[in-house]
């Protein structure tokens, strides 16, 4: 099992930055993240999988399994604004998933019948100072994070 960490921020506003991390065979890979904080996902741990997106008509990573939530994914956005749920990055971070679920495809094309499927989840968790909003009341100052 392949794993995909997030690891957010403190709160800027309704901006919640973070880092995405993993490894490849080629060694570790990290890139910036934004969410928005009226509708960030709870943390935990999530299957994570490359599907196809009928919102952006393109396959993107999709979080599966979030309590009374579908359709979260990780896609490109510079504002919260552009995100109810999904996690937002920049096309630097969008290539690297797609190197990641490409292997994990090439490593499954390649196993027998009978060995089990590789496959990834996502661990989210927070490393901030301040708890995140629980409420949905507008906070000052939005900032946003151009990556």
């Amino acid at each position: 099992m392949r794993k995909i960490t997030l690891v957010r921020k403190d709160p800027q506003g309704k901006a919640v930055p973070g880092i995405i991390s993993f490894d490849l065979n080629e060694g570790p890979f990290s890139f910036q993240t934004l969410e928005n904080a009226d509708f960030i996902i709870p943390e935990g741990e999530y299957p994570i999988d490359w599907t196809w997106s009928p919102k952006f008509k393109k396959p993107l990573p999709e979080i599966l399994d979030v309590p009374d939530r579908s359709g979260i994914r990780i896609h490109r956005g510079t504002l919260p604004e552009h995100s109810k749920g999904c996690i937002l990055t920049d096309m630097a971070g969008m290539a690297h998933l797609q190197v990641f679920f490409n292997l994990i495809q090439l490593e499954n094309r390649y196993k027998d019948e009978s060995e089990p499927k590789e496959s990834a989840t996502i661990i989210v968790r927070s490393q901030v100072e301040t708890p995140l909003p629980t409420d949905r009341t507008p906070h000052p100052l939005p900032l946003a994070l151009h990556a």
